[in-house]
């Protein structure tokens, strides 16, 4: 471990609010959080443009009470000068209401496992932005590497054993077990127009969300056998396999968009060296504008010993430095520069009825975005202002 790997000794406990331990992957247009699982994994796949639920009547011309509203902020009477705006908006008939970021689908990863796994590892490498899952089981060594690629706009997965081993892997709608109506609306309109297939060596899901399409489609590589039957790819007698995924969003024509991503990941290299690579450079240039070190210790801790240390004693040094690194992270996997600004939860809303998942107009945006000039990551505050200007 180096000061730049963020890990933890655990998988993520299970979905519902645990989806807040997933391990969140984004090249700030396509995000991904998975949970690590040894027996069973899911990928929540999600898209910077997919929202669903927000609704807006029009903003009424409400200038007039803009003089006297200032007349007020300059008396100190900072509340009710706010309360005038919304008060005229109201009176004019002003109706509106949040969208919420969605979750687009769900890779569901199934692994052989026989008998008890130890030496767990789920891994960050900040300065690569890289994940890993590591286990023994039998005193065999897995390995799974997954990373977002901000020059493919694809998810790549690299499982990897040290002997001869099984998985399979198939595409649907993403489970959050929220357990509300919200969520199950969300699904029963999913379920409605949801479409599995397999096409020219790829699965693939898609389905509809307030009149545009939006999928997912997968695509593997093996040195073991593979057999693709009914939208699961199975995959024997393996020690290397690669998994190339790509996802669409606000397509207005199913076949099109699902011809034009299959196309692509067939058309992708299937070397992860050279993926990874092509991706690490993009990467490591914004996030190598800036660095901070607080500690200067040999031994690096996992995220629960960092976290029962800070609630016993303090936040240590270390832990002040890791939060730094995994939120210059976030931030850069969260946005890109022709896309949306970051949202309060990213891109990772690990579902359908987040509180917060969301944009706010609040001092939220200064909270998520003050460190991005001084950072070296002024680009990445572009998408804000062009979300404001545009509207």
């Amino acid at each position: 471990m180096t000061r730049y790997d963020i890990y933890q000794t655990k998988p993520a406990t299970g979905l519902g609010e645990r989806w807040r331990d997933s391990t969140p992957l984004g090249n700030g247009y396509t995000g991904a959080a998975f949970y690590g699982g040894v027996a069973a994994d899911i990928l929540s796949i999600s898209r910077a443009d997919l929202w669903t639920g927000g609704y807006e009547n029009g903003v009424p011309d409400v200038s007039h009470v803009l003089h006297e509203m200032r007349s007020l902020q300059q008396k100190g009477k900072y509340e009710e000068a706010c309360n005038k705006m919304f008060d005229a908006l109201e009176a004019a008939g002003y109706k509106t209401s949040l969208a919420n970021m969605r979750t687009l689908g769900a890779v569901k990863l199934l692994f052989e496992c026989h008998g008890v796994y130890n030496h767990y590892r789920r891994i960050i490498h900040t300065d690569t932005a890289e994940a890993q899952v590591q286990y023994c089981l039998n005193e065999e060594k897995f390995e799974r590497n997954l990373f977002v690629s901000r020059k493919r706009d694809i998810i790549v997965m690299r499982v990897h054993s040290e002997k001869l081993s099984d998985f399979s892997l198939a595409l649907d709608f993403f489970d959050s077990y929220e357990n509300n109506e919200y969520a199950d609306r969300i699904k029963a309109n999913d379920a409605e127009f949801a479409e599995h297939k397999t096409k020219e060596g790829c699965v693939v899901y898609s389905s509809c969300n307030e009149g545009f399409y939006f999928g997912i489609a997968a695509k593997a590589i093996t040195d073991g056998n593979m057999e693709i039957v009914d939208n699961k790819i199975s995959i024997t007698h393996a020690t290397d396999s690669l998994v190339i995924i790509k996802a669409f969003s606000r397509e207005k024509n199913r076949i099109t968009a699902e011809n034009r991503i299959i196309k692509a990941l067939n058309n992708c290299t299937v070397d992860y060296s050279v993926l990874f690579e092509e991706n690490r450079r993009i990467y490591s240039k914004l996030y190598k504008k800036a660095d901070l070190k607080l500690y200067f210790g040999r031994h690096f801790h996992s995220n629960e010993e960092l976290l029962s240390e800070a609630r016993e004693n303090e936040c240590s040094a270390e832990l002040a430095e890791k939060l730094w690194r995994f939120g210059r992270y976030l931030f850069i996997s969260g946005v890109s520069k022709n896309g949306l600004p970051f949202a309060l939860y990213g891109l990772w809303p690990c579902g359908y009825n987040r509180v917060w998942s969301q944009h706010v107009g609040n001092e939220n945006v200064e909270i998520i975005n003050w460190h991005a000039a001084v950072g070296g990551l002024s680009e990445l505050i572009v998408p804000l202002i062009n979300f404001y200007c545009d509207r």
